[in-house]
């Protein structure tokens, strides 16, 4: 069988959609925000941050409100909670908007390096209590 030759990879999906960004404010230029963003901006998602300097003259006058202005303007709800897995009262009430817009939900992981990975036979034991 011959080998296809290909130089660059081939798109196979491509996506325009728009991901409202909700997280805590203490994360508002820190490294985690930029981490998200760029994680979300490599999935294909343009993505709208609500701590944009675009948008501080809006939450001055608008206040939590405007969030929900945001959310329908987007695609997708994205979230990230707190390390104890908590989220802001502020965080709280957008994806509460989120569900009630029918948007996707996808909430970011913390400490993916932390996660334990499971044996092939802890996998195995652990597929057949769930069976039951």
């Amino acid at each position: 069988m011959a080998k296809r030759e290909t130089k660059e990879p081939v798109a196979v999906v491509e996506s325009s959609k728009k991901a409202y960004y909700s997280h805590a404010k203490i994360l508002a230029g820190k490294p985690q925000e930029k981490q998200d963003i760029e994680t979300l901006e490599k999935a294909g998602f343009k993505v709208d941050n609500p701590y944009h300097p675009k948008y501080s003259e809006w939450w001055e006058t608008e206040g939590i409100e405007f969030g929900r202005v945001l959310i329908e303007a987007n695609d997708v709800f994205v979230f990230r909670a707190l390390p104890d897995g908590t989220i802001t009262s502020g965080v709280a009430k957008e994806l509460k908007w989120a569900e009630q817009a029918d948007k996707p939900i996808i909430e970011l992981p913390y400490a993916l390096s932390e996660r334990t990975a499971r044996s092939i036979e802890s996998t195995v034991e652990y597929y057949k209590g769930v069976g039951k």
